[in-house]
């Protein structure tokens, strides 16, 4: 759903200057939670980053597109609009992730003005599943009986 919602923010002149915007959100897309589950954290943004430089490693993508995939993990809780150094193409490709990112964590309550019909054929086509019940309860099942470990969850939060 979320790579769905990224490809309705993001506009041409976007991937005319990046083609690999989508390769990008994807691969960053698998990984944006991933320190969840692999290293048990609910401050789960740094980790998450890590298993993907693991996963990448110095092969394939060039400095600039892991700095880009980075930004998208570390970025993509940020209430506010992400700006950076490397150009309004790779920061809108981070905002369009952020953006879908919200629209899906929220289930539309927060939108950025995608379409409601959009959301909805996605849900259709990849139902929740009570997947936000998951989330939900991994505070408890990661950090039971210590509501100072609970909340680091909020240090995934940027404005």
């Amino acid at each position: 759903r979320v790579l769905t919602f990224t490809k309705y923010f993001l506009t041409d002149s976007v991937l005319k200057e990046i083609p690999e915007a989508m390769e990008l959100a994807s691969l960053a897309l698998a990984y944006h939670d991933v320190a969840l589950w692999t290293d048990k954290k609910l401050a789960y943004l740094e980790p998450s980053v890590d298993q993907l430089e693991k996963a990448v490693g110095d092969e394939k993508y060039s400095d600039t597109q892991k700095a880009i995939m980075k930004d998208i993990i570390l970025q993509h809780h940020k209430v506010t609009p992400f700006e950076s150094n490397r150009g309004a193409a790779a920061d809108a490709l981070v905002n369009a992730v952020r953006m879908a990112d919200w629209s899906d964590a929220t289930m539309g309550i927060v939108r950025f003005g995608l379409p409601v019909e959009l959301l909805e054929a996605a849900y259709d086509k990849i139902p929740e599943a009570g997947f936000h019940w998951i989330l939900l309860g991994l505070g408890p099942r990661l950090s039971p009986g210590d509501i100072m470990g609970q909340l680091e969850i909020f240090k995934i939060f940027k404005w």
